[in-house]
């Protein structure tokens, strides 16, 4: 799927699988349904985006004020153009009006923008390129120890049948994969 942090054939060389299904096995329908949910549950958690759109796509934000704009849950890699709105009149803002934070951008992408001016109440509209332009190699990974702890039974109880995976735990995700977003992707809060 669009939004996945790993492929089915990754996920099956990570678990051993490779090959076709043999009986006993975990069905391809399953794990990719598997993919999903922890795909969806670490980018939730980690507040970023870790899949590329395209190119070009518009995202709007409502600005209470102030001169940062925080973009989370949304990674920004470039921008094409950023229009302010207020009291029903436009203005794209030129580049020297606005900065994209943080610099370096250490993975890539950057997650608020710092204004030269406060615009007040406003909505931003941010057309550019967004999301990492590759998943990270240790997020795919995560997505994979996610998989193959809910397959042991940690938070899902697995069965070949597909409408069993049933949720019974409230950790979603395993406290290592938690612990190294935090530690590296958990994006900070912006004042």
């Amino acid at each position: 799927m669009s939004g996945d942090l790993t492929t089915l054939e990754a996920l099956k060389r990570y678990l051993g699988r490779e090959g076709s299904d043999e009986a006993g096995q975990t069905s391809d329908e399953l794990l990719k349904q598997l993919i999903s949910a922890a795909s969806g549950q670490i980018t939730r958690f980690a507040s970023r985006e870790f899949v590329a759109s395209e190119d070009g796509e518009e995202r709007a934000f409502a600005h209470d004020g102030g001169r940062f704009l925080d973009l989370a849950p949304y990674d920004l890699r470039s921008v094409d153009t950023i229009t302010v709105t207020r009291d029903g009149s436009s203005t794209v803002l030129e580049a020297g009006q606005f900065g994209l934070r943080p610099l370096p951008a250490p993975d890539g992408v950057h997650q608020w923008i710092q204004l030269a001016d406060d615009p007040g109440e406003s909505e931003i509209t941010i057309k550019g390129a967004w999301g990492f332009e590759q998943v990270p190699a240790d997020v795919a990974n995560w997505t994979h120890l996610t998989v193959a702890e809910w397959l042991r039974g940690g938070v899902y109880a697995y069965t070949q049948d597909l409408e069993a995976a049933a949720l019974y735990s409230s950790r979603s995700l395993p406290r290592i994969v938690e612990t190294g977003i935090e530690d590296t992707y958990r994006q900070p809060v912006v004042t």
